[in-house]
């Protein structure tokens, strides 16, 4: 059913791409190791996160971050509403883990409303020493801990693994991607699925606090596809308030979704 919007979609985002202007390389300078980067512009973009691929992703950033959020989904049988934060931990130059905690409430099309804790997510990742800066490479892997509630999709152990990788181009626009390998649970079926992951995107400065970030996910485990679009306001004095459109394009997606998020630079 999302056949006609998922070819629009994808044209966007291949327009984008093709008609971004001058796509060579550009020069970046190493931040010290020893110390958070200064947060003043998105003219370092490592600090941008994505939305959809919030974990498989490749740059790893000195502190320790806090993201509060809020997500709400609709599809033809259900609305999900959840909140919970996600969290980021700089351990090395070349290492950052992390993790997310949130509470969902179902309501379906009939039947009664569900609510509970999803399953603890946790991810970490490990970024290659690459001479050339500009291109970011990481490896890194997900799980979903089955502490959650089953009626709200959790007691589920999936995981990933995955390599992600930015390109930072000369006309300040970073290229993201990412591919792996999944492994889902499906309880009401009693089976588990596995799948390839691909992703792309691109994070484009539009000033000196203003990004747009644009996504396309694919998991072929559960049939997922969505394409989402979203803005990245940087706070002083490094915060940054984050909201994105999501559009389902295959039967494993919610048809429509919101996203909201405060990250906060805890240290």
């Amino acid at each position: 059913m999302h056949h006609a919007t998922g070819r629009i979609a994808i044209l966007g985002l291949v327009t984008l791409a093709l008609t971004a202007p001058d796509l060579g390389w550009a020069q970046t300078t190493p931040v010290a190791s020893n110390a958070r980067p200064a947060h003043t512009t998105t003219s370092d973009l490592d600090d941008v996160r994505l939305f959809q691929a919030w974990m498989m992703d490749s740059p790893v950033t000195p502190g320790f971050d806090l993201e509060p959020f809020f997500d709400w989904d609709n599809d033809d049988n259900f609305n999900v509403v959840s909140g919970g934060a996600r969290a980021a931990l700089w351990i090395t130059d070349a290492i950052e883990a992390g993790g997310q905690l949130s509470f969902s409430n179902l309501s379906p099309a009939f039947g009664d409303g569900q609510s509970g804790i999803n399953d603890i997510m946790a991810y970490g990742r490990y970024k290659l020493g690459i001479a050339d800066d500009r291109l970011e490479v990481s490896l890194g892997a997900t799980a979903d801990l089955p502490v959650g509630k089953a009626e709200v999709g959790g007691e589920t152990f999936d995981f990933t693994f995955f390599a992600a990788g930015r390109a930072h181009l000369s006309n300040g626009i970073d290229v993201t991607a990412n591919v792996g390998i999944e492994s889902r649970e499906t309880p009401a079926l009693d089976t588990r699925e596995n799948g390839l992951l691909v992703g792309a995107g691109a994070i484009i400065p539009m000033t000196s606090e203003v990004a747009t970030v644009v996504e396309l996910q694919v998991g072929t485990a559960l049939d997922y596809m969505a394409a989402s679009g979203g803005l990245d306001y940087e706070l002083p004095p490094g915060g940054h308030l984050r909201g994105a459109l999501v559009l389902g394009l295959d039967n494993g997606a919610p048809d429509f979704g919101v996203q909201f998020a405060l990250a906060l630079p805890v240290y």
